[in-house]
């Protein structure tokens, strides 16, 4: 069973509204499968050697190795896990905050990647290194778009780690249901 990347129900005059993050592209993935087998390696060596023990030791380390890069990428991509609250003149965040109307300044759609650099130099070995995170970059960028609601003179985050298309969904969504903002 799929599920819809932006889902809008209704309970009573609100309209709870969630956009499903995007997975992180599998390059990270396999970088957690990479960081585990190293980790299961040295406990190895540190252990005598024992190639059963790494055979065993491997998937053990690639789990955490895999939830820590998940939670580090999702906190960078600002990933909401609640959903949001939208009736005409209020929109409720996350964080079950309230913001009226005449508290909205306006919604922003960015990109948490944006103004991040690779740099690309040295031997041929280096560079291809630098190729390569550079295209895990553009991967991750990829689905790092969040919506952000500027409100009482800050920004709070709708929702995070969405495709552009997700983004400028969500943005529309949230602007013709709260009536304050033209789309």
């Amino acid at each position: 069973m799929t599920t819809s990347p932006l889902m809008c129900t209704a309970d009573g005059e609100w309209t709870i509204i969630r956009a499903r993050a995007r997975p992180l592209p599998a390059r990270i993935t396999v970088v957690s499968f990479g960081l585990g087998a190293c980790a299961a390696g040295l406990v190895t060596m540190w252990m005598g050697g024992n190639f059963g023990f790494w055979f065993f030791a491997w998937p053990l380390a690639t789990l955490p190795a895999l939830l820590l890069l998940t939670v580090f990428h999702d906190r960078r991509r600002r990933v909401q896990h609640k959903p949001i609250a939208v009736k005409r003149g209020v929109i409720r965040l996350p964080n079950g905050q309230e913001v009226h109307a005449n508290q909205m300044y306006e919604l922003h759609r960015r990109n948490t990647q944006s103004g991040r650099s690779v740099i690309i130099a040295g031997s041929s070995t280096t560079a291809a290194v630098g190729l390569m995170a550079l295209e895990t970059h553009n991967q991750l960028a990829r689905v790092s778009y969040t919506v952000e609601l500027a409100h009482d003179g800050t920004s709070s985050v709708l929702a995070g780690g969405l495709t552009e298309d997700q983004a400028n969904a969500l943005a529309a969504e949230v602007g013709r249901r709260s009536g304050c903002f033209a789309w």
